[in-house]
């Protein structure tokens, strides 16, 4: 197994790979001189901007500005698991293609997609995530400028009360808080279903899978860089491992009838903290960061 130093800086990588993106809806445009793209100076400026979070930020600033034109193992190992986790995108229909620019493309909810029709309230707010209604259903408005502005302004002044370094698990609820309503991708003609937040787990999931396994192996790295770019992946990369917390039923259910209700909303929370201890203890015992939880439920 790779050093779990390496691990955490390809994870961190992988989360802050597009995070300008999030900058770009909010921030005048950069030109592209240091980058293929014109997200990538944004992302380079904002890990620049938060270094001291990170103990080798060299390594986190190197990915962030060359993952689409990779030339160190790192860069190429982020770059593999960013086409992979792209892989779902689909064309829009006709007649569904976006304005062009970020701030001009909201967010569409995959609920409302459904149904193959267009409903009147495709979008999704632009907001932190919170509880309110208005906070989480769609919305037929498009957000303008100010609200990405705004939702900037809040994840930059909390992402800069990060004590610890490489703090994945913050990294991880500050992209969950605020780019939960930012679109993955801002191609014309993508439909913008997959929040960046989403994509940015993905990738960070997948690079480090990618990096414990061929990161110090440049000619396996190189194959799955030709595979990835022709869209002919059939290289296995990463295992799913599932795990499953048998005889919930009886548990929750074997309750008398006296604060029945409170009884088991208490179990169920219970179960809940267990499924959340198990796969930290499998993750801690591997050695592999919270990136590669992609889902813990129960109770």
């Amino acid at each position: 197994m790779a050093e779990a130093s390496y691990l955490l800086s390809l994870a961190l990588g992988g989360l802050l790979h597009d995070i300008g993106k999030f900058r770009e809806c909010a921030v005048s445009p950069e030109p592209a001189e240091h980058g293929k793209y014109t997200h990538e100076p944004h992302s380079h400026a904002f890990v620049e901007l938060r270094q001291e979070a990170f103990s080798q930020p060299d390594r986190v600033r190197a990915i962030a500005l060359a993952h689409h034109d990779p030339q160190l193992p790192d860069e190429k190992v982020v770059c593999i698991a960013d086409r992979l986790a792209s892989a779902e995108r689909a064309a829009a229909p006709a007649g569904e293609e976006h304005a062009t620019g970020r701030a001009r493309r909201p967010l569409v909810s995959l609920i409302a997609r459904a149904h193959g029709h267009r409903p009147e309230a495709p979008n999704l707010p632009v907001g932190p995530l919170d509880y309110r209604r208005d906070a989480l259903f769609p919305c037929a408005e498009h957000p303008d400028k100010d609200a990405y502005s705004q939702l900037w302004r809040a994840f930059e002044a909390d992402s800069g009360r990060i004590a610890r370094k490489d703090d994945v698990e913050t990294w991880l609820h500050l992209l969950q808080k605020y780019a939960w309503c930012i679109p993955a991708s801002a191609a014309e003609k993508e439909v913008p279903d997959v929040s960046l937040f989403d994509h940015s787990r993905s990738v960070a999931a997948l690079a480090v899978c990618i990096g414990a396994a061929h990161g110090a192996d440049e000619d396996a790295l190189n194959c799955l860089l030709a595979a990835t770019k022709e869209n002919s992946a059939n290289i296995p990369v990463a295992m799913l491992v599932r795990m499953d917390v048998r005889g919930i039923q009886s548990f929750l259910y074997s309750l008398t009838a006296k604060g029945a209700a409170k009884s088991l909303r208490g179990r169920s929370f219970y179960i809940g903290l267990v499924c959340d201890a198990l796969a930290r203890r499998v993750l801690h015992a591997l050695g592999l960061p919270i990136t590669q939880a992609l889902y813990i439920g129960g109770g």
